[in-house]
């Protein structure tokens, strides 16, 4: 009993003894309070710059197999626009870290070049890949049409085939009057934070509780070691 009143005595932690010994060892404080937000800021200024370069866009279009596909709220549903804005993509020579939210297509990187020549390839493979559905339903058009007029057959007016007639030609006609599978219009450059604001505050107040803590199992190792 006699030797915890005196644990209790001698490392009684009060606003008052935390100043003292923190002013004892004033050095060692400023080392462990400086150095880690002094890492921090190094990092912040040698890493690069990372910016969101957002696209938005309006899809005309879409190809009779994916007319069922909607996009949901879910995030975790695929939609018509992954779809297609991955046709546009999955031809370009590297990597590119994209996200699609609604209809805006956000391109990320530490590059403004590099992000504009993304979209400008997106705009180019939006002509390309527009023109390939085109002739390809052209094509099907064809011979769904063929096998409409074949007189063995007998179809009737709300039949599959004819259903989609209907859909390919107003598919074409969007073609033909110049719209491809989107129109992208505005575009937003959008540079990103290296540290948020939070976690700049959460350091300034860490360190200092940190090495205060450091200090305080400094001055009473001895008493905490015979203690256990």
């Amino acid at each position: 009993m006699s030797k915890n009143v005196k644990i209790q005595k001698k490392q009684d932690l009060n606003f008052f003894y935390l100043l003292s010994i923190i002013y004892k060892n004033l050095i060692l404080f400023l080392i462990l309070t400086i150095i880690p937000i002094f890492i921090a800021f190094i990092t912040f200024y040698q890493s690069k710059d990372e910016y969101i370069y957002e696209i938005v866009f309006t899809q005309n279009y879409v190809e009779i197999e994916h007319q069922s596909v909607k996009c949901l709220i879910s995030d975790k549903i695929p939609c018509r626009y992954d779809i297609y804005i991955n046709k546009l993509l999955e031809d370009y020579k590297s990597y590119i870290d994209f996200k699609i939210f609604k209809n805006n297509l956000q391109l990320k990187g530490d590059n403004v070049g590099d992000l504009k020549l993304i979209e400008q390839f997106v705009r180019s493979s939006n002509e390309k890949i527009s023109k390939n559905i085109y002739e390809k339903n052209v094509n099907k058009l064809k011979m769904i049409q063929n096998i409409i007029n074949d007189p063995k057959y007998n179809f009737q007016k709300d039949d599959f085939f004819v259903g989609n007639i209907f859909y390919l030609n107003d598919l074409l006609n969007k073609f033909e009057n110049g719209e491809n599978i989107f129109t992208f219009s505005n575009t937003n450059l959008v540079k990103l934070p290296k540290f948020s604001n939070s976690f700049l505050i959460l350091l300034l107040i860490f360190c200092p509780i940190f090495a205060s803590g450091i200090i305080f199992v400094k001055e009473n190792f001895k008493l905490i070691k015979d203690s256990n």
